[in-house]
């Protein structure tokens, strides 16, 4: 299934009101701070009345993005794009011919992490000539040693003095071992 167009254009904007009223409820906090007379009166008039303006147009706009979210279908059904067939192309790629890198890149929500774990699953199924498969998820915010951390325990090389190495430690320990064997490396989400 895949968002329509409108509906993902209408989530945009509720995040971006989401947005404006955290940044609301912060400056509310500053604004309760310049009252006087027991909150009957603002030291700084000007300041009040930006500050109400700026909460009532939020409120117009957080109650129009409540009535226009009233959809009657808010997904599609995306067109089968054979990932069986996609599957078959990658697996011989990877068990037939000499491919060093293969990409999988798209939009999200189309399917990359479905076919590394078809993959991956594959492998553990079936005889194949790798020595290991190492799966490990790189994720928006690289952190290098976690995928150190994965690769690491898949190669049986995970221990105590394992944590004390640095990175660049590591990176050597792993390259000595895997330039020794034939290995497949799954990155998922990078």
């Amino acid at each position: 299934m895949k968002r329509l167009e409108q509906v993902q254009g209408w989530f945009s904007r509720v995040q971006d009101a989401e947005s404006e009223v955290a940044k609301l409820m912060l400056e509310r906090n500053w604004e309760l701070k310049k009252l006087c007379l027991g909150g009957c009166c603002s030291k700084s008039c000007k300041s009040s009345y930006k500050f109400g303006k700026w909460m009532y147009e939020t409120l117009l706009e957080v109650q129009k993005l409540g009535v226009e979210g009233d959809f009657q279908e808010v997904a599609q059904r995306l067109p089968d794009m054979g990932l069986e067939s996609i599957f078959d192309k990658l697996w011989r790629c990877l068990t037939e011919e000499q491919v060093g890198i293969i990409g999988l890149y798209g939009m999200g929500s189309v399917g990359k992490t479905t076919l590394l774990i078809l993959i991956n699953n594959k492998f553990l199924d079936e005889p194949n000539y790798f020595d290991v498969v190492i799966w490990a998820v790189a994720s928006k915010v690289v952190e290098i040693e976690k995928i150190q951390e994965s690769i690491a325990k898949k190669i049986g090389f995970f221990n105590e003095s394992w944590e004390s190495k640095t990175v660049q430690e590591k990176a050597v320990d792993i390259f000595n071992i895997l330039s020794k064997k034939k290995f497949i490396l799954l990155l998922d989400d990078i």
